[in-house]
C-alpha cells in the first residue's frame, strides 16, 4: 500500500470519528433541550396553570356538590312540614309554654335528605367535570374555551348533616321562627399532579313558621334543635 493510500485510509477514518463526534453531540443537544423543554413546562404548569386549573375545577366541584344538595331537598319539600317538626304549647291563658322539636321526624329527615344526596353526589361522579383544554394553558383569554377534557372525582366518605335553627321578631308577639338544614359533603379532585379534597357546606332554610304569641326569652338565643328534643 502506498503512501498516498495510507495517507487517504486515514484521513477518511479521521473523518467518520469526527462524524461520530458531532452525530453523538448532536443527539445530546437534542436529548438537553428536550428534558429542558419538559423541565420549563413542568415548572410552567405547576407554579402557573395548575392553581388556576384547579380553582376552575374546584368551582365546579363546589357547584356540582352545591347542585345535588339542592336538588334532593327540592325533591322532598313535602316532607319539611313544620307541624310534625316543631310542636308549640300554649298555657291555659294562651300564652306560649313550650316549644318542642320532634326528634324522630327530624332524624328520619336528615338520613333521607344524607342518603339520598349521597346517591345524587355519587351519579354526578360518574360523569365526572368537563374542563375546556385552554383552561390547562393558564392563559387568561383561553381560560374556558376550547374542547372539553373530563376530570374525574371521587365522592370521600357519606354526606354529614346538621339541623339549626333560629328566632326573630316579626312584630308585636310574633316570631319568625326558621329552620335550616345543613349538608356536609366531600369529593376528591384529581388534576394533573395535584390532588386535593374538596369540601363543601350547603345551608338551606327547609321551614319556617310564624309564631302568634310572646315566646318565651329562653328560646331566643337556642340556636340547636337538639336543645328543642322532647
Amino acid at each position: 500500500m502506498s503512501c498516498e493510500d495510507i495517507q487517504s485510509v486515514y484521513v477518511n477514518e479521521h473523518f467518520k470519528i469526527a462524524k461520530r463526534k458531532k452525530f453523538k453531540k448532536k443527539i445530546f443537544a437534542i436529548i438537553f433541550v428536550f428534558l429542558l423543554l419538559i423541565l420549563l413546562i413542568f415548572t410552567y404548569f405547576n407554579k402557573v396553570a395548575s392553581p388556576i386549573l384547579f380553582s376552575y375545577a374546584k368551582s365546579k366541584v363546589d357547584n356540582l356538590l352545591t347542585v345535588a344538595c339542592n336538588n334532593v331537598v327540592s325533591q322532598n319539600l313535602t316532607s319539611f312540614n313544620y307541624d310534625e317538626m316543631i310542636t308549640i304549647s300554649y298555657s291555659s291563658e294562651n300564652e306560649i309554654s313550650s316549644i318542642t322539636a320532634n326528634s324522630s321526624v327530624i332524624n328520619n329527615i336528615g338520613n333521607l335528605v344524607a342518603t339520598q344526596t349521597q346517591k345524587e353526589i355519587d351519579k354526578q361522579s360518574i360523569l365526572g367535570i368537563n374542563i375546556p383544554l385552554g383552561t390547562f394553558t393558564g392563559i387568561p383569554f383561553l381560560i374556558g374555551k376550547g374542547s372539553n377534557v373530563s376530570i374525574p372525582i371521587n365522592p370521600i366518605g357519606s354526606v354529614v348533616y346538621k339541623f339549626y335553627t333560629s328566632f326573630t321578631s316579626a312584630g308585636i308577639n310574633q316570631t319568625s321562627h326558621k329552620i335550616y338544614l345543613s349538608i356536609e359533603s366531600q369529593a376528591s379532585l384529581n388534576i394533573p399532579f395535584k390532588m386535593e379534597i374538596v369540601t363543601k357546606q350547603v345551608d338551606i332554610l327547609i321551614s319556617e313558621c310564624l309564631i302568634v304569641g310572646k315566646v318565651p326569652s329562653f328560646y331566643i338565643n337556642v340556636t340547636s334543635l337538639d336543645e328543642l328534643y322532647k
